[in-house]
């Protein structure tokens, strides 16, 4: 059923998505965007700082969030060919930060960003994570809002982070 759902989640604007178990979402606070590399679990912090800043998450654009879930699939696609259907329902429409040229992620991010309302991005990163880390500055310029990023992994990260959001939240007060 959960993943019915979210299949089905994927053709929602990201502001009706279903709230995901890994992002939690609470009512209230300034609407940030949370956008870039992959989420540990052992990252499940970010999530408390961001509320703790006075924000919540409306957007999750990670790569385990709704940015990746797949398209709808064609049932009768599916049916003629699954591997063709599956194969195109999650390599032809999950839009990728490796993908060159990768206008797909922006105009992604663009119509999502629109429809969660989001004031603010929260850009992160693994800083191992070389992709998101040369696409950083660009986003930055890119997204016409009140921005930070934030190297995770590394020493200090919880401490860097937390100055980070509370200086975000500042500027979109």
């Amino acid at each position: 059923a959960r993943a019915a759902a979210l299949l089905a989640a994927r053709e929602l604007p990201a502001s009706a998505l279903p709230p995901l178990e890994t992002a939690p979402r609470r009512a209230g606070g300034t609407p940030v965007a949370l956008i870039g590399g992959p989420l540990r679990p052992v990252d499940r912090w970010l999530y408390d700082l961001i509320e703790d800043a006075g924000a919540r998450v409306v957007l999750d654009a990670t790569e385990w969030g709704e940015r990746t879930y797949p398209r709808r699939f064609d049932g009768r696609a599916l049916r003629a060919d699954p591997l063709d259907e599956l194969a195109d329902a999650y390599f032809g429409h999950i839009p990728a930060v490796f993908r060159r040229p990768n206008n797909r992620l922006f105009a992604w991010l663009r119509r999502a960003l629109i429809t969660s309302d989001a004031r603010a991005c929260i850009f992160v990163r693994q800083s191992w994570c070389d992709l998101w880390h040369a696409e950083e500055q660009r986003l930055r310029d890119w997204c016409a809002r009140p921005a930070t990023t934030l190297a995770l992994g590394d020493q200090g990260a919880r401490a860097s982070a937390r100055t980070r959001i509370e200086a975000l939240m500042e500027r979109t007060a």
